[in-house]
C-alpha cells in the first residue's frame, strides 16, 4: 500500500523490493510470515550474535591516532 502512495520515481519496481526484502531476510534483519502471495514481513528485534570487527576496528583506529600523536611528539620545532 505505502509504495502505491508514492510517486513512481521514488518507488522501487516489484522485483526490486522483492530483492530487498530477500536480502534482509537472509541477513536476518527481517522475519518472514506466510507463504505464497500472502507473505508479510516483520522487523526481526531479537539479539544479534556479537560482531568482532567493531572491538577490533576501534582498537586499530586508536593505535593509529596514538601513533600519529608520537610521530608528532618526534619532530623537532625550529626555534625562531
Amino acid at each position: 500500500e505505502a509504495a502505491e502512495k508514492m510517486g513512481p520515481r521514488d518507488r522501487m519496481s516489484v522485483e526490486e523490493l522483492d530483492e530487498a526484502l530477500g536480502e534482509l531476510h537472509s541477513q536476518g534483519w527481517l522475519l518472514r510470515l506466510g507463504r505464497g502471495e500472502q507473505i508479510t514481513y516483520k522487523v526481526n528485534l531479537r539479539r544479534k550474535r556479537g560482531s568482532s570487527l567493531a572491538g577490533s576496528l576501534w582498537d586499530k583506529l586508536g593505535s593509529e591516532s596514538e601513533s600519529e600523536g608520537e610521530e608528532q611528539k618526534e619532530e623537532p620545532r625550529d626555534a625562531e
